[in-house]
């Protein structure tokens, strides 16, 4: 990664700054691997969230050192859950990103849809396998495979009627 100094620190504050930039963009690239949405996506969202003015993919690709296809498909995606948006400038026919600010924002109109769409989609899931149990035979029902089954829909209902009620997004206002 390349950092710049700012022109309003001293050397010393610079890298200092610059030191604990690079830690940072690293560890949320970590974070975000963790949870399954992939280090670049954490990487790029954290650069995002430090820096001032927006940047263009260019200089995204240039201060993390990636390629422009893993840029471009990790932007699409992170625009995908609101956590960026494309601005356009004055006299330049370049994207520029930015992060989304508002996090109650973010939450709200990206990822309840998006948790609430996965949570539809496994919920779908659970109902198939409950239903093809009874050709499963005896070990799966001996097993108590359909007992954990049925928590989980259970579990699963729960969450999504949660998501669905608008209680979440009323705390977040």
């Amino acid at each position: 990664m390349s950092f710049p100094p700012d022109s309003t620190t001293t050397p010393s504050q610079g890298r200092s700054w610059l030191r604990q930039q690079r830690r940072f963009i690293q560890a949320a690239g970590s974070t975000s691997h963790e949870f399954g949405l992939g280090r670049l996506a954490g990487r790029i969202y954290s650069l995002l969230l430090l820096e001032s003015k927006p940047m263009c993919l260019d200089d995204i690709m240039a201060k993390l050192s990636i390629s422009k296809a893993s840029a471009s498909i990790t932007l699409r995606r992170l625009a995908t859950w609101k956590l960026v948006h494309r601005v356009a400038a004055e006299k330049d026919r370049r994207d520029f990103y930015q992060i989304e600010a508002d996090f109650s924002k973010v939450l709200r109109d990206g990822f309840f849809p998006l948790a609430t769409s996965k949570l539809a989609s496994a919920g779908q899931m659970l109902e198939c396998m409950l239903a093809v149990i009874p050709a499963a035979g005896a070990s799966v029902e001996a097993g108590g495979v359909r007992q954990r089954l049925q928590e989980a829909k259970a579990l699963q209902e729960n969450i999504l009627l949660v998501l669905q009620s608008g209680l979440l997004p009323r705390f977040l206002q």
